[in-house]
């Protein structure tokens, strides 16, 4: 037996030293017939050729180097316990038969050996050869004498199989053998590794068609138009239902050919949209009617995502577009509500307001506006109230809003509101919840009532109930004027012919004569007999105090002014007031009264808001007045 160990290697003179024998150099013509059997596996490989044809084609090319060589291919079996004939057809049918399949082992023939040791085994005669123990009589009843086997190893040193040539005479490898036999194993590796890639190519195709079958099945199926786009923003693919919506074909549909669905009016905009997020690369998304397979148009949300490599390059766009139009009427139908409700809220004459639910304001009707002089940004602004409502009403209800808000329930309150003209006017405002089915607030609603009328006739009312309460301290307030004189009468005349008249009136006469009851009868008489009768001594008041007593004063006008005073020109308003012993009227009373006389208007002590009044004025004194002014007693 002779059994080699590792390959082995020509000296430099191209010759090989086997047991102190110099082998012949290697031979060239081998050499050439190997490298051309590679070249045809490789181009068998790339052919598609079976590995069976190009072993026999490989074993065929080895064997005619020689007509002593008969050479064969064992390949290794799935479980790694036996080897398989492959190739050879030279190898007498019925040693094939006899031997296969060859178990794996130490000692079963110089393939199972090869296999087993994953080395070459070299037997020289088979017929004294202890490897061959199991197959000897096989071998040389079918003439077979020398055995060398190669095991085929993969890359990772998996045994794939074993390359043997059998020779009829016993005998050694040459070089020359060594060098053949290495090489066709060799190739024969490239051959079951080819195989091996070809068929795992064939499966990986198979599964990702099957894959791109089953995903394009679940892409047409699902409940939306889905698509595929190239890096260039041109369509390479839409699912069945996009087909089927538009009735499209993919050739009609394909590149550019998409837009053809789009609504004329929405094209350019979708148009320009598309190419934006090409440009820039990133995702989003566009409103566009979309053309339905019968001429329908519908409203759709296009949706695109772009698919990016490792590098960051994209590879694709991916996109879906939603059919929309149900939520575009819905989104119509509720701006039409919107839009009459807010006609509506315009058209009611109060003040109407939303707020959040901390009182930040969001709306206002046209009433609020035209009434305010602001605009809806100014009515949204932070500020809104310290500039529309009253600074102390404001200070006054702070605490008070804020907790009320907060509790959630309805609530109201007064205040004074700016008019765009500058005045003020009362308003009484009512608030209500809105709440969602959770019952969180979701909105406040305000409602402002104009007010101002019945806050003046309750506050001209309360003056004129503490008018006639003075008065009802006073006795002879209602007393009538008794008497029959011929002077008496020449007065009533007198009387009955100025109180229809609005005019101002001055009565003159000395003390205990009657003047305040001439001053009544005027009043009685006039258009004014409804309303208040206000009288005021101005002898019996300081002077220091005399324009708060008659105007009025705003608090904190002077010390101990904690409050608001009306004046009784003020609580007069509508009706007449008597202003008693104006001779002693202090000279810039005189002044303010002046112009009450003349424009009908005054300011209250501490204020610059001028008040207009309706007040017919009739005064009274025991003085002579113009004997006083021109003896300079009175300015």
């Amino acid at each position: 037996m002779s059994t080699a160990e590792s390959p082995l290697e020509p000296d430099a003179m191209g010759q090989v030293e086997t047991g102190g024998v110099a082998m012949h150099p290697i031979d060239q013509k081998r050499m050439e017939s190997l490298l051309a059997a590679e070249r045809r596996t490789l181009e068998m490989i790339a052919s598609g050729a079976s590995l069976t044809d190009i072993l026999e084609d490989l074993c065929s090319t080895i064997d005619a180097q020689s007509p002593d060589i008969i050479s064969t291919v064992l390949l290794m079996d799935p479980d790694g316990k036996r080897l398989w004939p492959g190739a050879g057809p030279r190898v007498p049918s019925g040693y094939t038969e006899a031997i296969a399949p060859v178990t794996i082992g130490p000692c079963i023939g110089s393939c199972g050996t090869a296999a087993f040791r994953k080395e070459p085994v070299f037997v020289s005669d088979i017929a004294s050869d202890p490897l061959w123990a199991v197959y000897r009589d096989v071998a040389l009843s079918h003439g077979l004498r020398a055995a060398w086997s190669q095991p085929l190893l993969s890359r990772s040193h998996e045994v794939l199989g074993t390359f043997c040539m059998y020779y009829v005479e016993p005998g050694s490898p040459s070089a020359a053998d060594l060098q053949l036999i290495e090489g066709a194993a060799n190739i024969v590796v490239i051959a079951i590794e080819g195989e091996r890639s070809q068929a795992a190519l064939k499966e990986a195709f198979e599964e990702i068609r099957q894959s791109e079958a089953r995903l394009r099945k679940i892409i047409d199926t699902i409940p939306t138009i889905a698509w595929c786009g190239r890096p260039d923003g041109t369509k390479e693919f839409f699912n069945q239902r996009w087909h089927d919506y538009t009735g499209l074909s993919p050739e009609e549909a394909h590149g550019w050919g998409w837009k053809v669905a789009i609504h004329p009016d929405d094209l350019e905009k979708l148009a320009d949209k598309w190419f934006a997020f090409v440009d820039c690369g990133e995702a989003g998304e566009v409103e566009a009617r979309v053309r339905r397979f019968d001429g329908q148009y519908r409203w759709f949300l296009f949706r695109a995502e772009p698919l990016r490599d490792d590098r960051g390059n994209i590879v694709n766009w991916y996109g879906t577009d939603t059919d929309i139009e149900d939520r575009k009427q819905a989104e119509e139908k509720l701006r039409q509500d919107e839009m009459e409700l807010r006609q509506i809220t315009d058209a009611i004459a109060q003040t109407i307001m939303v707020l959040e639910p901390d009182g930040t304001a969001v709306y206002a009707n046209q009433s609020m506006l035209d009434f305010s002089g602001l605009t809806m940004e100014a009515v949204m602004a932070p500020d809104f109230r310290t500039r529309f409502f009253h600074p102390e009403d404001v200070e006054r209800l702070r605490d008070e809003r804020r907790q009320a808000l907060s509790i959630g329930l309805a609530f109201e309150n007064e205040q004074r509101a700016r008019r765009k003209d500058g005045p003020y006017r009362w308003f009484l405002i009512q608030y209500k919840p809105l709440r969602n089915e959770q019952g969180q607030i979701l909105r406040w609603y305000a409602t402002g009532t104009d007010i101002e009328d019945r806050k003046q006739a309750e506050e001209r009312m309360r003056s004129e109930n503490l008018a006639l309460r003075e008065e009802v301290d006073r006795a002879s307030m209602f007393e009538e004027i008794v008497g029959s004189s011929e002077a008496l009468h020449t007065v009533l005349r007198q009387v009955a012919r100025v109180a229809p008249m609005d005019s101002t009136v001055l009565i003159l006469g000395e003390t205990g004569t009657g003047k305040e009851l001439i001053a009544r009868a005027i009043h009685k008489r006039s258009n004014r007999a409804a309303r208040a009768f206000i009288r005021v001594n101005c002898a019996a008041i300081p002077p220091s105090l005399l324009a708060s007593e008659l105007f009025g004063h705003e608090k904190g006008a002077f010390t101990g002014a904690t409050g608001r005073r009306l004046g009784r020109f003020e609580s007069a308003n509508g009706g007449t007031i008597f202003l008693d012993e104006i001779g002693d009227l202090p000279a810039e009373t005189q002044i303010a009264l002046l112009r009450v006389l003349q424009e009908s208007e005054f300011e209250r002590v501490g204020s610059s808001q001028p008040i207009s009044v309706d007040v017919r004025v009739v005064a009274a004194t025991n003085r002579d007045l113009r004997a006083a002014v021109c003896c300079g007693h009175i300015s």
